[in-house]
């Protein structure tokens, strides 16, 4: 394994881990919409009851 250094500039990094963010926050937004559709059929089935 050789010892070589590897350099990034800071804005590079900060866009990588902006996109990787971003990438998860759509994740997580659309986990949250399935959820509240759920939720939404779980509703609307128990006023009908």
């Amino acid at each position: 394994m050789s010892n070589e250094t590897v350099t990034y500039s800071l804005e590079a990094v900060l866009t990588r881990i902006e996109g990787k963010i971003d990438s998860l926050q759509r994740d997580v937004n659309q986990k949250f919409d399935k959820i509240d559709e759920r939720l939404t059929k779980v509703e609307s089935s128990k006023k009908k009851n």
